[in-house]
């Protein structure tokens, strides 16, 4: 089985990630490497040897601005950071769910039929500082995993 991931920004209830976590739900098994931020996808166990197997490093995060330059990546208001081993996050159970009609690029660039598709979400959230929830800025991703081949076609805001 082929399946495919998009991350997108979006809230749940989650689980604090300290060390290696095993979790499974919505027909995909994840492998969360403690404070790494590499987490390993599969719709089989073991994960490790699994033919479908999907890993996803989060090596970093930074701010930037429009020329480039890493804001707040020193002092006491740091929110770029090299590494997520220093910091909280967590991972919410797998979520079975549909993506319901989307159209797919028909033949000779015409729109196709819409289609219903089946997905799983998989939520993560990191406070990015010191680990507080009061004061942190919050950082919520999440991943949608499609159980099945799907062509998706994205537009900017603009049209473009």
């Amino acid at each position: 089985m082929n399946w495919r991931l998009m991350m997108c920004v979006a809230c749940h209830s989650m689980a604090m990630v300290t060390a290696d976590q095993s979790i499974s739900g919505g027909g995909i098994f994840m492998k969360i490497q403690g404070q790494s931020g590499k987490m390993t996808f599969a719709t089989s166990e073991p994960i490790g040897s699994a033919a479908d197997k999907v890993q996803i490093e989060m090596s970093m995060l930074q701010e930037l601005a429009s020329d480039g330059t890493v804001l707040g990546g020193g002092g006491n208001a740091k929110h770029s950071f090299n590494s997520f081993a220093t910091q909280s996050f967590t991972f919410g159970s797998p979520v079975s769910s549909t993506i319901a009609g989307v159209s797919s690029p028909g033949e000779n660039g015409t729109a196709g039929t819409p289609k219903d598709y089946s997905i799983t979400k998989v939520a993560f959230t990191c406070y990015l500082g010191g680990g507080d929830a009061a004061t942190d800025s919050k950082l919520e991703i999440e991943s949608i995993i499609f159980m099945e081949d799907a062509i998706l076609q994205f537009e900017n805001p603009d049209g473009s």
